[in-house]
């Protein structure tokens, strides 16, 4: 990405709109946005896109902003919908916790699953779509039977690429007229990063909570942040503003709990990541104490993704455009996923960490899929 676009003012309003509490700044700017605002019906649609439309509703209404009647109408639709999906999905969580924990299986909720319960005031801010449950390895196929045991179908194994993915193949079923999705996951992270985050490899125990007497579990503090910024990486064209109102919101309401001294020396990507945040959507203040905003620059290709892998082979049908694209990722998304704070050079990453990794990415989907194939 050579230059980078003008974020729309829809995509801008929604970038200080990433957080759960919005702080005078953001406030201020909120207010601001809005009064320069044309097509609320591309908002909308923008702020469903990225996760946000009920974070919008909740904080355009604090504000005392006033809302054109058609967009409130649709918001407050939005709403209701994202509501009743959530108390099916909790509703199935406390019943798949319960069938894995009579079967003596570990678990750990994942993402929203988790979040919804231990960071956001009401469930309904935070849309969910798969729920994700993380298990040892070697629990894997029986958590996947227990799925099967109470309604949720499941192919039996994956093929190609994915015969050696990090999660099972998605086991579904409907529950009070809403499709369920869930993935029982080996690992928290994908096998195409160079770490991992597995129920025997923690930094820190688990975290318990409980939905409705129910007892759950999910990641400690620094796997959580992790998770989290691992997942906001992951191959996108654009990454998700909801991502970043997760990231804000659980290092802020965590923030007196959190081992800094052990993040920074030991998981700096996770500071670093949150370093690059800040050009997309301002730190919030009660944060700059541990990450200072950065002085650099903005790199280019700010609040921009990795195309999928999949999708640049798709589309592309020429050797030369595939590699030109694969070798093409934004600048501000070197940074992250390579951990190069914003004030180094990108160019051993760009001539050399980038190559190999995405290298190292193909021969992994080519082993698998000839491990896969009769």
């Amino acid at each position: 990405m050579n230059v980078d676009p003008v974020p729309s003012p829809q995509i801008a309003l929604l970038r200080r709109c990433a957080v759960i509490e919005p702080d005078h700044d953001a406030c201020t700017a909120i207010r601001d946005l809005v009064s320069d605002l044309g097509n609320w019906q591309d908002l909308i649609s923008c702020a469903e896109k990225h996760g946000l439309s009920n974070l919008l509703h909740s904080h355009l209404q604090s504000l005392g902003i006033e809302i054109p009647d058609i967009a409130r109408q649709q918001l407050l639709s939005l709403r209701v919908r994202h509501r009743r999906a959530n108390q099916a999905r909790i509703k199935a969580m406390q019943e798949i916790v319960d069938v894995l924990s009579r079967h003596q299986i570990e678990s750990a909720l994942l993402k929203g699953a988790a979040l919804i319960h231990v960071l956001y005031p009401s469930p309904e801010l935070r849309p969910m779509s798969d729920i994700d449950v993380l298990v040892h390895a070697d629990q894997a196929q029986h958590a996947q039977q227990c799925l099967r045991d109470i309604g949720y179908f499941a192919e039996q194994q994956k093929t190609g690429y994915l015969s050696e993915h990090h999660h099972l193949p998605i086991a579904s079923r409907s529950l009070d007229g809403i499709s369920i999705h869930v993935e029982i996951h080996k690992d928290a992270l994908s096998g195409d990063v160079t770490e991992s985050i597995r129920l025997d490899s923690l930094s820190s125990p688990l975290v318990d909570f409980e939905i409705e007497g129910i007892q759950c579990w999910t990641l400690g503090h620094i796997d959580m942040l992790r998770h989290l910024c691992h997942h906001t990486l992951e191959p996108i064209e654009e990454i998700k503003l909801g991502a970043i109102a997760d990231l804000y919101g659980y290092a802020a309401r965590y923030r007196d709990e959190l081992d800094i001294d052990s993040i920074d020396s030991q998981y700096p990507f996770v500071t670093n990541m949150f370093s690059l945040l800040h050009f997309v959507s301002p730190l919030p203040r009660n944060l700059r104490d541990w990450v200072a905003p950065p002085t650099a620059p903005p790199p280019r290709g700010v609040g921009y993704g990795f195309t999928p892998m999949s999708q640049i082979i798709a589309n592309e049908k020429k050797l030369l455009s595939r590699v030109q694209k694969l070798m093409q990722a934004p600048d501000w998304w070197l940074h992250g996923y390579y951990n190069v704070p914003p004030n180094s050079s990108l160019l051993s990453t760009k001539l050399l960490h980038h190559p190999l990794r995405v290298a190292r990415w193909l021969i992994r989907r080519i082993r698998a899929k000839s491990k896969s194939e009769p």
